[in-house]
């Protein structure tokens, strides 16, 4: 299963502008004035093709983004919350694996926004739903499945996009823990369930909770960058 994207809360406004200052210096495009607000909280993106980073902003205690990412962001916790991976099948039938398999999980969700004094509803063409972080980590995983046809729909919207100065994909992704044995363990456990392997890998020798490669054409000694407690590195 392929890395589709990476969930990180910031700590406001300020800190977007400064990554986007940072993420310059890297020549990586960043726009977040782009970005989506609903009630109490604005997500930017950061493209590398079809992959990204979601960059969370919580504007307010009472906010409409997922209640438990919420809870988090106000208790304090910023950086990576979630690594999520594309799933070609349908969630329900990964859902009774994972059951079959007594892997812990959530419930399917769906993002929904209202908006329009609550007048009108946008719903998301995509569901997912999330596993408990890996032993050792706090990174937590979600699995999520698009409409068909969501990608092409969701194509004018990813911009500005890495692509246009030779970043074209995100992969490798690598999660810190200071549990191997057991992580290993139940990511075996998850791979076997599922009956596919995930683009993801273990480390317990990093100063990042993720790592991340990003394919960078015709970008010779590119030097990467780093996104709160992300590293993304030349492939």
């Amino acid at each position: 299963m392929p890395f589709d994207h990476i969930v990180v809360h910031m700590a406001g406004a300020q800190d977007v502008s400064a990554l986007k200052s940072k993420l310059e210096s890297a020549d990586v495009p960043f726009e977040p004035d782009w970005g989506k607000s609903a009630t109490g909280f604005k997500v930017s993106n950061v493209w590398i093709g079809r992959d990204y980073f979601e960059i969370v902003e919580i504007t307010n205690d009472d906010s409409v983004w997922r209640h438990e990412w919420v809870q988090r962001h106000l208790a304090g916790e910023r950086g990576a919350f979630c690594v999520f991976f594309r799933v070609d099948q349908d969630l329900e039938t990964v859902a009774q694996k994972l059951s079959q398999a007594n892997i812990a999980h959530g419930v399917i969700e769906q993002t929904r926004f209202k908006w329009l004094f609550g007048l009108l509803e946008k719903r998301l063409p995509w569901r997912y739903l999330i596993l408990p972080p890996l032993p050792g980590s706090r990174i937590e995983i979600g699995l999520i499945q698009y409409d068909p046809g969501a990608a092409e729909k969701n194509k004018p919207y990813m911009v500005p996009n890495g692509e246009d100065v030779g970043l074209t994909a995100l992969n490798g992704a690598q999660i810190t823990t200071t549990n191997m044995t057991d992580a290993k363990r139940n990511l075996s456990q998850l791979e076997l369930a599922l009956g596919s392997s995930l683009d993801l890998s273990l480390t317990d020798q990093s100063d990042y909770s993720v790592q991340l490669k990003c394919e960078a054409r015709q970008r010779e000694n590119w030097p990467g960058f780093s996104i709160s407690d992300v590293l993304v590195t030349a492939d």
